[in-house]
């Protein structure tokens, strides 16, 4: 099996801007795909809930994939379903200007930049890992993250049910030594859990309110299950770092409080790709840090 995916990708190999142009149209299309996601999922499990909350009921997932092939998509706006040519990722937003073409009002800017996220990731990752077969794995990492990051800054919530599969999925790849050792994914998924359940903990006690919820647990342990024990200073670190820019900059210019909350998945997220990228490099930089800290 692995000798038939090499094959497949030595054209790749000998042609990199095809895998270049080929990264770029996968991101595309997952993130043009990423957009029904982001807006149907949450609206599910929502309904789901109501009708739990109304005696009783759940939602399957047949319903969960019959509603998000179907119904077509539609302008936000005025519900006018969107033509083919009207429905092309980034290229229809430019030439429509954003816009409607049947109601002329604006449709919204995080449709493109979810499809370029997507773009960006894909790229990054190819530059970063080269045409291998791990690669397609962190596409599949990165892509999911993209959308998991989108509904909690946008719902503040997480479902678990894109979660779980990627704890899951990390630890049977690894099995495989697809990226770390067996050993190394079920202690950086059970590491990775616990410090935020720590840090949960300990901001509850000193604060007496909740700094992090139970999702933020799940996507460190997904990402400890995938990228293994030794990621995770890297991806705690760049999470911690960068959702505190984050909120000093938010706080400087007035668009929140000390005690406005900020989603910490996409931190999550951004930490788990500095690793994919630039793991190595942040880890040499720790060292130097600390020697030179060592020194003085």
């Amino acid at each position: 099996m692995v000798e038939g995916l090499d094959q497949l990708l030595a054209p790749y190999l000998r042609y990199p801007w095809l895998g270049y142009g080929g990264a770029a149209v996968v991101g595309l299309i997952a993130g043009s795909f990423l957009n029904v996601v982001t807006v149907r999922l949450p609206r599910l499990f929502d309904e789901a809930e109501s009708v739990a909350g109304g005696g009783g009921g759940t939602i399957g997932a047949r319903t969960v994939f019959n509603r998000l092939w179907g119904p077509r998509s539609c302008c936000p706006q005025c519900g006018r379903s969107l033509l083919w040519h009207e429905n092309l990722p980034l290229v229809s937003y430019v030439l429509l200007r954003g816009c409607c073409a049947g109601c002329g009002r604006a449709i919204g800017r995080r449709y493109p930049v979810v499809e370029l996220a997507c773009v960006l990731v894909s790229l990054s990752l190819i530059w970063a890992l080269g045409f291998e077969v791990r690669t397609l794995s962190a596409l599949v990492l990165g892509l999911t993250l993209v959308a998991i990051s989108v509904i909690d800054i946008e719902h503040g919530v997480i479902i678990e049910a894109m979660v779980q599969p990627l704890i899951w999925g990390g630890l049977v790849l690894n099995a495989l030594e697809v990226f770390v050792p067996a050993g190394q994914a079920v202690l950086g998924a059970a590491t990775g859990y616990l410090v935020l359940l720590i840090i949960y903990w300990a901001y509850l006690v000193l604060r007496r309110r909740e700094g992090i919820g139970n999702g933020d647990f799940l996507v460190a342990a997904a990402l400890g299950s995938w990228l293994g024990l030794g990621a995770l200073p890297v991806v705690l670190g760049a999470a911690f770092v960068s959702g505190a820019v984050v909120g000093i900059l938010q706080l400087i210019s007035g668009h929140s409080g000390l005690k406005s909350a900020l989603p910490f998945v996409p931190f999550l997220a951004f930490g788990g790709w500095v690793e994919l990228v630039s793991g190595d490099l942040v880890r040499s930089g720790y060292a130097e840090l600390i020697g030179a800290l060592i020194r003085i």
